[in-house]
């Protein structure tokens, strides 16, 4: 990109893909052969970001499709400007639990908003901030929704939508993401070990 030293990666998937369980295992397997990925998540990553995280996925939160599309560009604003550009332009390479590609997936898809709207916002917010590397996790939206309520938590205000809701955002995913340069699309539903292993084998190349 130019803009920086560092290296972004997004790992990207609906709800009860195995998101959140690969980034803890990519940071702990990379921090054993010294090399560190700073971790965050979306929304959130910062403290003011988690505060508007906290609104989005909140049951008594009553919003419309706009009211959310900003809050999630407002967090991610936040995030970057606090977080993700100062560590990329140390040189870091910083690993995040979701970015951009989710608000077109979510949104979009799922929202059926505009995408030049998306699209606007993601200019105006990111810019030149676009993720290095993007690796997608899918799974059937039923199966990841099983996985999901699986979970000894309750569930969130974007949990709650129909199936419909994450087929769509599903397909939006593999849509951007599949023709993308240096970018991994793997089925999650092979297993966890699998999934990693195919991550680490595709991420070498980039960060060791």
């Amino acid at each position: 990109m130019g803009l920086h030293k560092g290296i972004l990666i997004s790992v990207e998937g609906i709800e009860g893909t195995g998101k959140t369980t690969l980034v803890a295992r990519l940071k702990a397997h990379y921090a054993e052969r010294n090399v560190q990925l700073l971790t965050t998540r979306e929304p959130g990553g910062t403290p003011h970001a988690e505060l508007v995280r906290n609104i989005l996925k909140s049951n008594h939160s009553q919003m419309s499709a706009i009211s959310e599309l900003l809050l999630m560009f407002a967090s991610r604003s936040l995030h970057l400007d606090d977080f993700i550009k100062p560590k990329l332009q140390a040189g870091e390479v910083v690993l995040v639990d979701r970015y951009v590609d989710a608000s077109y997936a979510y949104q979009s898809g799922g929202r059926q908003i505009d995408i030049d709207k998306i699209a606007w916002l993601d200019n105006l917010v990111c810019g030149q901030y676009q993720p290095n590397i993007v690796i997608l996790l899918t799974c059937k939206p039923d199966i990841a929704m099983q996985r999901v309520k699986k979970r000894a938590e309750a569930l969130d205000r974007i949990e709650h939508e129909e199936l419909s809701f994450f087929e769509r955002a599903q397909q939006v995913y593999l849509e951007r993401v599949q023709s993308r340069e240096n970018s991994l699309i793997i089925n999650s539903e092979i297993g966890s070990d699998l999934v990693f292993e195919k991550a680490v084998a595709h991420l070498d190349a980039y960060i060791l």
